[in-house]
């Protein structure tokens, strides 16, 4: 599909890596050279997007105070990644339409096209075809975007990646931060293989970083690792007494987290908290639930 200049609809959760593999698409593309433009339709407040998209003419609009190229303009002989776009608006969504099937567009303002030679990938986490049913997003552009579509699985559907990309971003944050942890220990493993992570790689990867700050030797333990994540391996149907142990070994795990924190910030709370992924107000909390005060303070 890469070396194709067909229109790709990636389809998946947010998370998964949908902007990894429009990457992946366009370097190894006929067009692997040029320009990778990505937009966000999201992120940009619709009555901005157009301009975004297509530039604009010097006064066109009140504050157009010089002529600007738009995002299909940058990526010419490139790929325009545009993500999120089932929130793009019904206005937007019939120029794109046009530019994809004549290859030419106008800047707001202008009078003449302008040709253009792009590829364009699209990524969504909605269902387009429902959308499409319920009058949100256009048919014909639907068809036009999707010629390929690909959908990438949300990591709960392949649990074979997770250990694998875990190792990979431990090996890339050993050489970002200067460290050298080597490994996950068997129950760190086993605790991550069971979480069905929400967040997807994404998420993985925070755990993995947030680990690593915490990591005190050359293995992760499950020490390391956020309480959500450890929940999910204890399992629903242990006895009262099992229970009774798996509660203590989890608040157990997480006091350590938040000494082995306090410990590495040398008793700076904010720095703590945000590597631990909670608030400063929780994390005092936490620490009078746990009787740290007088330790932390004498750390």
């Amino acid at each position: 599909v890469a070396r194709s200049r067909a229109t790709v609809l990636l389809i998946g959760e947010p998370g998964t890596g949908k902007e990894v593999v429009a990457r992946a698409l366009h370097r190894t593309s006929d067009v692997g050279k040029g320009p990778f433009v990505a937009v966000n339709c999201s992120a940009v407040p619709e009555n901005l997007l157009e301009s975004e998209l297509f530039g604009y003419e010097k006064g066109a609009f009140t504050d157009a105070k010089t002529r600007k190229k738009g995002m299909f303009e940058l990526a010419h002989h490139g790929t325009l990644f545009l993500d999120e776009i089932g929130d793009m608006a019904a206005g937007v969504q019939a120029k794109l339409l046009r530019v994809l099937e004549t290859g030419t567009f106008r800047r707001l303002g202008g009078t003449g096209d302008i040709e253009v030679v792009v590829r364009v990938v699209a990524a969504t986490n909605k269902d387009l075809k429902r959308e499409v049913g319920e009058g949100r997003f256009r048919e014909d552009l639907y068809y036009r975007l999707a010629v390929v579509p690909i959908r990438i699985p949300p990591l709960r559907e392949r649990t074979e990646s997770i250990l694998p990309l875990a190792q990979f971003f431990l090996d890339h944050l050993n050489r970002e931060m200067g460290r050298a942890i080597e490994a996950f220990s068997p129950a760190a493993e086993k605790a991550m293989l069971a979480y069905r992570w929400p967040g997807n790689v994404r998420e993985l990867r925070n755990v993995v970083e947030r680990a690593v700050l915490l990591c005190g030797g050359k293995r992760i333990d499950v020490d390391a690792l956020p309480l959500e994540v450890l929940g999910a391996s204890a399992g629903p149907t242990a006895g009262a007494a099992e229970t009774a142990t798996q509660r203590w070994t989890l608040a157990d795990a997480e006091r350590d987290a938040i000494e082995r924190a306090l410990r590495r910030f040398e008793g700076n709370k904010t720095r703590a908290a945000e590597a631990l992924g909670v608030s400063r107000q929780t994390l005092r909390a936490k620490i009078r639930e746990y009787g740290l005060a007088d330790e932390a303070a004498a750390e």
